[in-house]
């Protein structure tokens, strides 16, 4: 097992090395161009040794990186095309490389330079894909720059109930593994019709039907079982987030370009859902929260006839904090000795 962990560290290098060709190179390049200028001829001397730092850091992010795409479902054709250009980056950086040494062949400065050009594309063509491959297709389009964000519903009655509260919900839980490049399973949560396409283990979303929704087989399963989603320790769906998406798929009939209200039978989620939006404080979360920050050995509630007995017996009693029960209690006729 020590093998596989170190396989799978190595892989893990990948995003950290691949920027080092990156740096190199582009440090290279500009040096050739300053270079040009009389003033700073001398900058062509660490021309070669920049390259060939470039091109080591380019093999070994080829190899971290190979490792890593067999760790993981990534997009084929994009996955295809980042190694492929990689390569290529490998490949031509250290024919550059062995020009620039001048060994055992030069080129003119014009085409060197030209070569050099066409190397930078390459290093902005794979970066592109590399990109595409962890955040998406649309990462680097111009769909980035027109789209535009939707806004949170300011009341439920504005609330859709798949575009304002699941989907935001499953991109913010599910989508490192399930969107973009990088598809774990074949599945994506980008929209409603990836969910009810599901993955190769099945539809992830079958209307009406939760028990037999792969989704949300998945997110009920015990944190200790290895089907268990979201995997590798990322933070888990809340037991309120279980519930909205159950009521969604068995209610709403996962059904999206519905209004929230406009769905019968929506009580019992109502507080739950106005508070993901942010509209409510979510009471339950609150009050585990508040928990599990508080010292065990103060109650959570008390009887308010034992206070009441309290004061009748002289006793000055004052709520501090309702829950957690913290009072206050002072006896006058003993001095301002305090009990809490």
């Amino acid at each position: 097992m020590i093998l596989l962990d170190l396989f799978t560290f190595l892989g893990h290098l990948h995003p950290v090395v691949v920027h080092l060709p990156l740096g190199f190179l582009l440090l290279a390049f500009i040096f050739h161009l300053l270079a040009g200028k009389k003033k700073l001829n001398h900058l062509q001397q660490a021309v070669p040794f920049i390259l060939l730092a470039g091109f080591i850091a380019a093999v070994l992010a080829c190899i971290f990186g190979y490792i890593l795409s067999l760790t993981g479902d990534y997009d084929r054709q994009l996955l295809r095309n980042h190694k492929w250009s990689g390569i290529w980056l490998s490949v031509f950086s250290g024919i550059l490389c062995i020009a620039a040494f001048g060994k055992f062949f030069k080129m003119p400065r014009n085409i060197f330079t030209i070569c050099f050009a066409v190397l930078i594309g390459l290093i902005a063509y794979s970066g592109h894909n590399g990109g595409s491959l962890t955040h998406g297709r649309e990462y680097l389009t111009l769909k980035t720059l027109t789209h535009q964000k939707r806004m949170k519903p300011a009341s439920l009655d504005e609330a859709y109930i798949f575009e304002d509260v699941i989907q935001p919900m499953l991109q913010a839980k599910c989508a490192q593994c399930h969107a973009g490049g990088k598809l774990k399973g074949e599945f994506s949560v980008e929209s409603l019709a990836d969910l009810l396409k599901g993955g190769k283990h099945g539809a992830a979303i079958v209307a009406g039907k939760p028990m037999e929704s792969e989704l949300y087989k998945r997110i009920t399963l015990p944190a200790s079982d290895e089907k268990f989603m979201p995997s590798d320790g990322k933070p888990a769906l809340k037991k309120n987030e279980i519930e909205i998406i159950r009521w969604w798929i068995e209610k709403a009939n996962a059904a999206e370009g519905q209004k929230f209200l406009s769905i019968n039978n929506n009580d019992s989620v109502a507080a739950k859902v106005s508070a993901f939006l942010g509209l409510t404080m979510d009471e339950a979360e609150d009050e585990e929260m508040l928990l599990q920050h508080t010292n065990p050995d103060i109650p959570q509630s008390l009887d308010t006839n034992a206070v009441n007995n309290l004061r009748k017996k002289g006793w000055m009693v004052r709520w501090m904090l309702q829950k957690p029960a913290m009072l206050d209690v002072t006896r006058p006729l003993t001095g301002n000795s305090t009990i809490k």
